[in-house]
């Protein structure tokens, strides 16, 4: 059987309170699973 790549998921968090459990909630229901999820909540300000 042929290994699935690592597939690496960046979310950003910030100021996405409404939608961040949902979209969290997407990424463990897929059929895919050799995922890492990288959750961001930072804000910069240029």
């Amino acid at each position: 059987m042929k290994e699935q790549p690592l597939v690496s998921i960046l979310m950003t968090a910030y100021n996405r309170e409404k939608y961040i459990a949902e979209a969290i909630e997407s990424v463990l229901a897929s059929t895919y699973k050799d995922l890492g999820l990288i959750t961001v909540n930072c804000y910069i300000n240029f």
